[in-house]
């Protein structure tokens, strides 16, 4: 009987030093927003849901980016500060003109931002590049254009 419980504590002892020797990568994402557009531009984040919350503000000069490294399931979701802070983006440029994306989170995570197409809010509108390999690691950067800028009104 002594035998037999020494071979099943050294048993326990051994798939436990086995599972923790397992190391978990941990999904995260580097998401990147790039102003290609030809103005300096500041971004206000807003919630529809909680209007008494105050907007998210970001400015991005021309020509410049801002990063920013999302860890745990935040990699399946865009920039995450937007996603979390709110549901609508107001880019307002340089010069006045404005354009506006809506997308609850609801949406995003079905995909189904309005405008469809180039909405910040929908991870679908980033590119997206490997960080290593044998890892679900992506960077996403998603570019304001001046096709954007040439919508904005």
């Amino acid at each position: 009987m002594r035998a037999y419980l020494q071979k099943m504590s050294f048993l326990l002892v051994a798939g436990a030093a086995l599972g923790s020797c397992r190391k978990e990568v941990e999904p995260k994402g580097l998401f990147v927003l790039h102003n290609q557009s030809g103005h300096a531009v500041t971004l206000r984040v807003f919630s529809t849901q909680d209007r008494r919350k105050a907007p998210l503000t970001l400015s991005l000069p021309n020509g410049q980016q801002v990063e920013r490294t999302a860890y745990g399931g935040a990699g399946a979701i865009a920039y995450s500060e937007l996603f979390f802070q709110g549901d609508s983006v107001q880019w307002s440029f340089s010069d006045g003109k404005q354009l506006v994306h809506h997308c609850t989170q609801a949406q995003q995570l079905s995909g189904q931002c309005s405008p469809a197409v180039h909405n910040i809010l929908s991870l679908q509108e980033y590119a997206q590049e490997p960080l290593g390999e044998g890892y679900d690691r992506y960077t996403y950067t998603y570019t304001l254009t001046q096709a954007d800028y040439a919508t904005a009104r």
